[in-house]
This record gives C-alpha cells, structure tokens and sequence, in this order.
C-alpha cells in the first residue's frame, strides 16, 4: 500500500509538471536565446557590450530586464506575442529589435553592439570635404596601466587619389606611406562617423584621445568606453595587421 501511495504521488507530480510545461494554448512553450556581438570584424578581441541593459517587452508591456555586459541570454517558458528587445548601442543610440513568436519552438536572434547605419548619418566626413591639394591629420594617443601609444593620420587629397601617411611610436608601425584603396576610404568615413558619438566619461581603464586638426579647426573627443577600440580597428584595417600585440 504504501508503495502505491508512492506511486501515485509521482504520477500526480508528473502530471502537474507536465501542466507547467505547456503555454496557454496547452502547447509546449518557446524559447528565445539572444546573442550580443559585435558588426565590426576585426583580430582584436574585442568582447561586445551595450552601455546599459536590455529591456524585453512583451506585447508593448514590460516583461524582463537583461545584462548589457553578458554576449548570452535565453529567454525560456515563453507565450506567443511579439517580443521587443530595447537597447543602447556603444554609439548611445537608442536601438530595439522584434521577434514574433507564432509556434512554441526555439527562436534565435542577434543585438549587434556596435552597428550604425552610416547612411542615415548627416554629418559629412572631412574625408569628403577634401579638395585638390587639402589634406588633415588625427591625432590618436591611447593610455593605459599597462600601455601606452602615440599615432598619426595624415590624409591628402591630390587630383582625385587620396595619399595618407601614418606615423607611430610603435616600432612596427612607425612610418607607412600609401595611396588609399576604395576599401580604405570607406573605412576612413565609417571611423570618422562613429567618432562623432564616441565622446564620454566612462570609467575605462585604458583612455584614447583623437585630436582632428582640418584647417583653422582643431576638435579633441575622448573615448573612455572600452568598448568602440576605433583606434585600433582604423590601425588594423589600414596597415593590413594585428595591431593589438604592440
């Protein structure tokens, strides 16, 4: 007898677990994983990051908060609806992207840390502001409790071609000269844009400063976010290596 009493508890239980497993249509409920990654490629290891968390809402109501420092989350027990997520990026825009979940199965999604899209952007890059014979530099100077570098960006435009010259206090990089590919423009535009969003306080161990000097104009923005790394990534794109191991 007692070993029957035993053996209904567990199937009541099993019952009743089963019940908790299914969504309000009685079906098994989805999940939702989102990964946080960065757009931008680069050999830097770079860990994406938002400047703060995540807000998921359900059908336009408040359903949960996430940690804008953790790459990985899973959403489980989930209903069907349209679920948003609400974010910042490192740029400090305010960004979201919806998911509608219309069957009870795994569902993945992506919140790219980093992305912007250029075209929307009003601001005209000096690069395009160049004519014949004009030219200007950025200065970029990175300091840190473990390292510390000083570079170079002068970029001329003549007859059509752009010609850049890039100087460092690192000895691998500390003198290139070299006409500029399509490819390297573009990126030129794209760090010059971003740029623009990138002046904060945050509480960053390692500081970089880019000082624009165009004319009779000189503008200085300071990066303490440790998370954007434009220095690096224009280093790397443009002289073709790892610019992380100095």
């Amino acid at each position: 007898m007692k070993h029957c009493n035993i053996l209904v508890f567990l199937l009541v239980a099993l019952i009743f677990s089963s019940q908790g497993m299914k969504s309000s249509t009685g079906q098994p409920y989805a999940s939702l994983r989102i990964e946080i990654k960065n757009c931008r490629q680069s050999q830097i290891k770079r860990y994406p990051s938002l400047k703060d968390s995540l807000l998921v809402v359900k059908n336009d109501i408040p359903f949960q908060k996430l940690d804008g420092l953790n790459t990985l989350h899973t959403l489980r027990d989930l209903d069907t609806g349209v679920y948003t997520i609400h974010y910042r990026s490192v740029y400090g825009n305010e960004e979201k992207t919806a998911i509608h979940i219309i069957a009870f199965k795994p569902y993945n999604t992506t919140v790219w840390a980093d992305s912007l899209v250029y075209a929307k952007e009003t601001t005209i890059p000096i690069i395009d502001q160049l004519r014949d014979n004009d030219f200007y530099t950025i200065i970029m100077v990175s300091d840190g409790c473990f390292s510390a570098a000083h570079d170079t960006l002068t970029i001329r435009k003549i007859k059509d071609k752009y010609r850049a010259i890039w100087k460092s206090n690192i000895p691998k990089f500390i003198s290139h000269s070299f006409n500029l590919t399509p490819k390297q423009l573009e990126t030129i535009r794209k760090f010059e844009l971003e740029l623009n969003y990138m002046n904060n306080e945050d509480d960053c161990t390692t500081i970089d400063t880019y000082t624009i000097n165009y004319q009779a104009t000189t503008k200085t923005i300071v990066d303490g976010s440790c998370s954007w790394r434009g220095y690096y990534l224009l280093r790397e794109k443009l002289l073709g290596k790892n610019t992380w191991k100095q």
